[in-house]
């Protein structure tokens, strides 16, 4: 068999550029290989989230399909997830097969990822080794991962790769740009991160959209059409790949916060928490709450434009005493730090629509090239400019028109994340456009384009400048960072003096490695130094500048030791409370904000707790009963507040001022796991019902709203005073209950209702099957007849059907995936895959 010596070549190359990439992860990350952990936030709420899971999988060897010790109860598969069958995801082939592991594999999958977009754009190795190192070290995605944003920063690794896969598509590859896009786009899909997801379609429509309309005005439809059809089928492989998944998220997400509340109200009507969800997703104002400010920009070309986060570490300042200081001061509530994008990136992305311009201009009529880089240039220009609008959510008006009309766009928060979509195409047409400069038929077409290339860094800094020595330095929040000191005035000064300094400081910094690059690509243009030698000073120039403010937010602090990292064994207090506690009855955690924190999730039935996409009737009580108006938390709404009493909530965990040791505050009104109720009232609207569990007397009244099944009467002689009813049984998935009782009655219990294509809870009385009723907003309600009887509720989860779909549509792109290596190495010519 002849092999193609060319190919292998070529896949040697990359194969040593691969290893590198993995050495430079395991360096970066080596804390890890000695046993230590990043200290992340969201990931230690996670692993508060789920303890009580995982507790259960080791006593039991299954796991809970039903969460209930956060926020009243919830399916557990968006806690712990729910396996699917993609087999992309579970082989691990982008990462070796699983030789490069969690925490290494986000930077590897990245620099992988636009090493395959740069060489698929035949770009000079050297340079694509340039964007791939300073892509994996965006600082958006290292604060996003050091936060513990995990699968979001997987998903925007591999969104180089998707556009590798139209790349080698526009090339003539279709076969081959279709496999590859599928690959890429099903293992990002299956990290179920599907806002990156979303931004990836985006830029992925602007790339063929602006293909296709080339191609019609060059007279080249078919070519055109070609790609369309070749991505739409990449689509469909991707989607397919993951389709059970997609298919039960979107389920969930009917009842949470993402698929809207039953209740609109507007901000200026209600409390921040009303606000939070409107009708069919989430509310605008809550939505645009993380907009980037339109000069907050500028943070892509100096890191501290925007003074960087806040709390960020800064050479020591008497004044302060300290040397972490709030230097942000722009409009987010908080932030980690910045999204920059590096200093050598942003003008030579800039210059690089120079370069493209001049270089269609100078070409030849029958130069194959001017379509592609008519693509690529206009493809960037739209992408990038769709990337900032999006950012600036609440600044751009347009953003309230695309909120109300892209299809599930207001499912999604934090518009500031469409950078990820600028932050995968500047590294990229930068490099493209370098490659171009240098890519003429001799040394002085190259040196042609200098003169532009300097003038447009030029004005890129000047503009720059010209910002950073005008804009304000001061935040009004800025008093409140030092209380009741004294001197507040001046302390606030000298702060603003601090962020000027640190933003006058990176100005330096980025013309350092600005000038420094420009020397290096005049001087090969020049011929004074090899093209090659150029090439890898902007590699070193890239890695250097990328990952040294990278490590300003995951340093070697951001690492601590495992045993540091695992979830506490309970307190004496909690054991004290778990002890008096034996009804399993819940509890509402006021030490700390009770709806954004999971510290006492492990060990007690919650009220409250953190999750970004809780049930949505759920939301609704907090808003309106548990919490009514918006109101704090005081001795009157935490004694007399009929949801926490149908909620069973028999304690408020407290610390005192002075000591700040754990204290219980007993409630002596919670209703209990279940109980009777003589009479049964309809409301008309969901706010009704709310209006009517704040105000009417719940232990002998059920709330049903209109349009939900009905008792079969609305009296009932079985009540609590003459009746009983008592859980016999407790465990995530299954709860036992004993009733008693002379005549046929109606029970609440102060359980979470929940039912869906997904999952759902189904009851049996003395072992036949009985209808769940919803009763007062979120419980469950059941008829029981006369007599004792044994009630058993049961959690059914319904398994993914579609898993075999899943893995016969992965398994294929796989087979192709390998089968297009072996043709490829094998020498033999496939028509559409080596066009």
């Amino acid at each position: 068999m002849d092999l193609n010596k060319d190919f292998l070549k070529k896949a040697g190359i990359f194969a040593l550029f691969v290893l590198g990439f993995w050495i430079i992860s395991l360096l970066y990350m080596s804390p890890a290989m000695d046993g230590m952990m990043l200290n992340q936030g969201d990931m230690t709420q996670s692993r508060l989230m789920r303890a009580d899971l995982d507790k259960y999988i080791e006593q039991t060897g299954h796991q809970a399909n039903w969460a209930p010790n956060i926020f009243g109860g919830m399916p557990s598969n968006m806690i712990v997830g729910k396996l699917g069958g993609n087999m992309i995801y579970h082989t691990h082939i982008l990462t070796l097969f699983n030789l490069v592991d969690l925490p290494f594999d986000f930077l590897f999958l990245s620099m992988l990822s636009m090493f395959a977009l740069l060489m698929a754009s035949k770009v000079d190795k050297w340079l694509a080794a340039a964007g791939a190192i300073g892509y994996a070290f965006m600082t958006f995605s290292i604060i996003s991962y050091e936060a513990g944003h995990i699968t979001k920063v997987l998903a925007m690794a591999l969104m180089p790769g998707v556009i590798a896969g139209f790349v080698l598509m526009f090339r003539h590859k279709y076969i081959y740009g279709t496999i590859v896009m599928a690959l890429f786009l099903a293992l990002q899909i299956g990290y179920n991160h599907y806002q990156i997801t979303y931004y990836s379609g985006i830029t992925l429509a602007i790339f063929v959209a602006v293909a296709v309309l080339i191609s019609l005005l060059d007279k080249m439809p078919k070519h055109g059409l070609l790609v369309a059809a070749c991505s739409a089928i990449a689509g469909v492989l991707a989607v397919g790949s993951n389709i059970g998944k997609i298919t039960d998220t979107q389920e969930y997400a009917k009842s949470t916060m993402r698929g809207g509340s039953k209740i609109e109200v507007s901000a200026e009507e209600g409390s921040a928490q009303k606000s939070q969800v409107g009708k069919t997703g989430l509310n605008r104002d809550y939505a645009f709450s993380w907009s980037y400010m339109p000069r907050e920009l500028f943070t892509l070309i100096v890191p501290r434009y925007m003074g960087g986060s806040s709390n960020e570490t800064f050479e020591y300042v008497d004044e302060f005493q300290t040397d972490t200081l709030p230097l942000y001061h722009g409009d987010l509530q908080f932030t980690s730090g910045p999204v920059y994008i590096g200093a050598v990136f942003m003008v030579l992305f800039l210059a690089a629509f120079v370069i493209c311009i001049n270089y269609i201009a100078q070409a030849d009529k029958n130069d194959s090239r001017v379509q592609e880089v008519k693509i690529v240039m206009w493809s960037a220009a739209v992408t990038v400019l769709v990337s900032a609008i999006l950012a600036l959510g609440r600044y751009v008006g347009i953003n309230n028109v695309l909120f109300d009309s892209l299809p599930f766009y207001n499912k999604f928060r934090t518009p500031m994340m469409a950078l990820a979509i600028a932050q995968s195409i500047i590294p990229f047409f930068s490099m493209y456009g370098l490659n171009l400069m240098f890519n003429q038929k001799n040394s002085s077409e190259s040196f042609s384009f200098i003169k532009p290339l300097l003038i447009t860094v030029g004005v890129i800094l000047a503009i720059t400048f010209i910002s950073i020595k005008t804009q304000e330095y001061g935040n009004p929040a800025d008093a409140s960072n030092f209380g009741n000191a004294q001197g507040v005035d001046e302390l606030v000064r000298i702060l603003k003096t601090v962020r000027q300094s640190a933003a006058n400081s990176d100005f330096g910094r980025t013309i350092m490695f600005v000038v420094l690059a420009v020397a290096a690509i005049f001087l090969a243009a020049k011929r004074v130094i090899g093209k090659n030698i150029a090439f890898i000073v902007i590699a070193l120039l890239c890695a250097i500048d990328l990952i040294s403010v990278s490590k300003r937010y995951m340093g070697d602090e951001n690492w601590v030791e495992k045993p540091e990292e695992i979830v506490e064994p309970p307190t004496n207090f909690d054991m004290q409370l778990m002890a008096a506690n034996a009804e399993k009855a819940r509890i509402l955690d006021l030490r700390r904000d009770p709806f954004n924190d999971n510290s006492s999730v492990p060990y007690h039935r919650n009220i409250g707790g953190y999750h970004p996409a809780k049930l949505s009737d759920y939301q609704d009580v907090i808003s309106y009963a548990i919490t009514p108006n918006g109101a704090g938390f005081n001795s009157d709404n935490l004694l007399n507040n009929n949801a926490l009493d149908m909620l069973n909530c028999k304690y408020v965990l407290t610390a005192n001022q002075q000591s700040r040791a754990n204290e219980v505050l007993p409630r002596g009104t919670a209703l209990g796991n279940a109980w009777f109720v003589a009479k049964v009232e309809k409301a008309a609207t969901p706010k009704a019902t709310l209006d009517k569990i704040n105000t009417s007397n719940i232990r002998n009244t059920a709330i049903f709203t209109q349009g939900d099944e009905m008792p079969s009467k609305l009296s009932f002689a079985a009540d609590s005073s003459t009746a009983s009813i008592k859980q016999t049984h407790f465990s995530p998935d299954t709860i036992k209950y004993s009733s008693n009782s002379s005549a046929a009655g109606l029970a609440v219990f102060s359980e979470v209702y929940y039912k869906s294509k997904q999952g759902e809870w189904k009851a049996f009385i003395d072992g036949k099957e009985a209808k769940v009723l919803k009763a007062n907003y979120i419980l469950r309600a059941l008829e029981i007849p006369a007599g004792n009887h044994a009630i058993e509720f049961v959690f059914v989860d319904n398994p993914n059907s579609l898993k075999f779909v899943e893995m016969a549509i992965s398994g294929l792109i796989i087979i192709a995936f390998l089968a297009s290596l072996f043709v490829r190495i094998t020498g033999r010519k496939v028509k559409w895959m080596d066009a």
